[in-house]
């Protein structure tokens, strides 16, 4: 399945390990399309077309040799309808309960196989997981998997196979029992076991067993409706036309039931834009300006957040005076570009800032009444949507991370007039990347003028949606800028 480059719109938000990631339409509308549209007894059919099987099979054994090098968005195989619908659901599955997968394998062999007995062992465990737990269902993905086995690598291979997913299935309710322990929670639910470790000590069991098993779980996709800010000719189009669209409880927001792929591309010909609803939290804690505003927003691309300013300016009856919208991506300011002019957004300018280095004068001389940091950083928050940022972590990246986000924080509050506001947010719930920043940030020289107004971090199990953090800084009334003001 090759992800159409036209449906590229609305990438992850500025996270460190989104570079290549997949949209969160795409992740969302795969799950939604095997769930809806296909049962287990279709999953257990071998289909005629083995070029398929064979793509992904490669994809699977690639991942499995090497989880951190996975891009979903550069995946292609064969096959059409059902078939590239099951294979992604496939592979996202596997992507998620990768050591689970492996540890299986491990208990029940003698070795572990070679890269395609190991995919095909993989793609049968997957079917176990998701299956009835009856003799019947288990003989059938044994079936289809030997078959499989057979038409793709040999027949002394299948037998293999065949040995190796009988024990697995008859074992598999007991093994997950005994796993069901703290100190094996890294296996059962497939995560570093250094970060299970790492939530146990900062949240404790409840909660970390709740975090493992909310990222375990298939995300809804969600669309933001921006009929009442975005007039565009598709606007005023009939309504019935849409797609079905379920409410949520945040508003505006909505669920996209049948997330196939014409139904996304009928759906972003209207004012929609598809996007978790924790995008909302950060720009709904600026408070109104007193007059028109200047706003800059550091790290835009590609666009979600700008939009949800716009809402608060609109919601508040206020228009801004100048809108500068940077990135460091100039291939991310030009996916954001092309979705404010799908919608219909103008007078925002764009520019491409790395500000991490020093700023131009063009920028730095500016003072802004609205300032949104959406720093990169870890991105647990938004693992369930995007699994294959486990394999990507590292325990250091919590040494490296807050250390570049405080420094993004300082550069970027030296363009806060007097008064202004700050909104530094993260699609993560860890105090290292949130809270400790903020206390880190307020010891420097120019941390001492600001005030922290609100905010703090969001675990995702308990808000039903991605994982966040978001605060509320004001520069202090009586405090000078550097050049003043």
């Amino acid at each position: 399945m090759q992800i159409p480059s036209a449906l590229f719109n609305t990438f992850p938000r500025n996270c460190n390990f989104f570079s290549g990631s997949v949209p969160d339409w795409c992740s969302s509308l795969a799950h939604s399309w095997t769930f809806q549209h296909q049962s287990h007894d279709n999953l257990k059919t071998p289909p005629s077309n083995l070029s398929h099987w064979n793509g992904l099979l490669d994809s699977i054994s690639a991942f499995l040799r090497d989880p951190q090098a996975l891009r979903l968005d550069r995946i292609s195989w064969s096959g059409e309808g059902v078939e590239q619908r099951s294979a992604y659901h496939s592979l996202l599955q596997i992507v998620r309960n990768r050591t689970l997968i492996e540890h299986l394998i491990r208990e029940h062999s003698r070795r572990m196989p070679k890269a395609r007995l190991h995919a095909l062992l993989a793609l049968a465990i997957i079917q176990f997981l998701e299956s009835d737990d009856t003799e019947a269902t288990r003989a059938k993905v044994v079936h289809h998997s030997v078959r499989l086995t057979r038409e793709l690598c040999s027949q002394p291979e299948s037998r293999f196979v065949n040995a190796v997913a009988r024990a697995i299935s008859e074992h598999l309710s007991q093994t997950l029992q005994l796993l069901d322990a703290p100190e094996h929670w890294h296996v059962r639910y497939s995560h570093p076991r250094w970060l299970v470790e790492r939530w146990i000590s900062q949240f404790g069991n409840k909660t970390t067993r709740l975090l493992l098993q909310w990222n375990q779980s298939i995300p809804h996709t969600y669309v933001h409706d921006l009929r009442r800010i975005c007039q565009t000719e598709q606007s005023l189009r009939n309504p019935e036309e849409l797609p079905k669209l379920t409410a949520t409880p945040w508003s505006d927001f909505h669920v996209l039931e049948k997330a196939g792929r014409a139904n996304i591309e009928s759906l972003l010909k209207w004012p929609f834009y598809i996007q978790d609803p924790s995008t909302r939290i950060a720009p709904s804690l600026f408070e109104p300006p007193s007059n028109r505003a200047s706003i800059l927003d550091t790290c835009a691309a590609p666009g979600g957040k700008s939009l949800h300013l716009l809402k608060r300016l609109a919601d508040n009856g206020h228009a801004w005076q100048r809108w500068i919208a940077t990135d460091s991506s100039p291939e991310r300011l030009r996916v954001m570009e092309n979705n404010l002019e799908r919608l219909g957004v103008k007078g925002i300018e764009t520019s491409c800032v790395d500000w991490l280095k020093p700023l131009p004068e063009s920028l730095a001389s500016l003072r802004f009444d609205w300032v949104l940091l959406d720093a990169p950083c870890s991105s647990v928050g938004v693992i369930q949507r995007h699994p294959e940022i486990r394999w990507r972590l590292h325990a250091d990246d919590y040494q490296r991370l807050p250390v570049q986000q405080l420094a993004l924080l300082e550069q970027c509050s030296r363009l806060v007039r007097k008064d202004g506001q700050l909104v530094y947010s993260t699609c993560s719930f860890d105090p290292d990347e949130n809270e400790r920043v903020i206390e880190a940030f307020q010891q420097t020289a120019q941390g001492r003028h600001f005030e922290v107004r609100t905010g703090r971090s969001l675990l995702p199990h308990l808000e039903g949606h991605d994982g966040v953090g978001a605060f509320l800084l004001r520069r202090k009334a009586d405090a000078l800028s550097p050049s003043g003001e």
